[in-house]
């Protein structure tokens, strides 16, 4: 999927679920707003414009996605939510080059990849930007030895 446009979406602009050999390059992700529900009880929405492999946690499915050169603006929680790589390897580069601006929450969530079993020592990411975000511009918070 490239040089797509989705905006106006509720709750997820893009989602890449449970899918191998996916790249998702150059598109632009935005106007993601609140799902107006009441069915949810006390379960939370997920919010993003982009999320890669997270909506349905552990995503074990989903291995070599590639999401470089994308733009996700005004959007709630988090411009990107997406897994980190190996680290002290050649990276594959899977989130490069990507832009989070206008965000009501952080530009982007960065966790460990639940099929590689070696973030839990470590996961890197690197090329990203983010700004005029309410929150941080990237959040890490999970349990690992290095980032």
């Amino acid at each position: 999927m490239t040089h797509s446009f989705f905006i106006g979406s509720k709750s997820i602009g893009a989602a890449i679920s449970k899918s191998k050999n996916i790249v998702f390059s150059n598109n632009f992700v935005a106007d993601v707003s609140l799902r107006e529900t009441v069915s949810l009880g006390m379960a939370i929405d997920k919010w993003a414009c982009v999320a890669i492999c997270s909506y349905f946690e552990p995503d074990t499915g989903c291995s070599n996605i590639v999401a470089n050169d994308n733009i996700a603006a005004g959007c709630k929680f988090a411009g990107f939510v997406a897994p980190g790589y190996t680290c002290a390897t050649v990276p594959t580069l899977n989130f490069e080059r990507n832009v989070a601006h206008s965000i009501e929450g952080s530009g982007a969530r960065i966790y460990p990849n639940p099929s590689e079993s070696t973030h839990t020592t470590c996961y890197a990411m690197s090329s990203f930007g983010a700004y005029k975000c309410d929150e941080e511009g990237l959040v890490v918070h999970d349990v690992t030895m290095e980032i």
